[in-house]
């Protein structure tokens, strides 16, 4: 079973308007997502935590794939998507201050790194 998802703003949907965020690229095709972790870092902020449970629920609801979530300092025993600013995240240097609305998404060896 494989993952397609596509990175978007709702903000994004109205075509006049100039501000909405438009994001440029592909979409994304994962390995089964059944072999993926969420990390968390060892004290999350309340909005990591909720993007995680959100990710774990929409990736149950359309794949039927449940994705467990874990908090350093444990270990994923395979791919993982890192939401915040983690070990993980940090050891590859996918850390970097943002503005209030700024987001990041990187890729390394099979591995999801989001912060904002």
């Amino acid at each position: 079973m494989v993952l397609t998802l596509m990175m978007c703003s709702h903000a994004g949907i109205a075509a006049a308007d100039t501000n909405a965020l438009r994001p440029v690229g592909e979409s994304i095709l994962w390995r089964p997502t059944a072999t993926y972790a969420i990390l968390l870092s060892e004290n999350p902020s309340t909005q990591d935590e909720y993007a995680a449970d959100l990710l774990r629920d929409m990736v149950e609801k359309l794949s039927g794939a449940a994705l467990s979530v874990l908090r350093e300092p444990a270990v994923p025993p395979g791919p993982f998507v890192s939401l915040g600013a983690t070990r993980a995240a940090h050891a590859l240097g996918a850390t970097v201050a943002l503005s209030p609305d700024g987001y990041q998404i990187r890729e390394r060896e099979g591995n999801w790194y989001f912060q904002g």
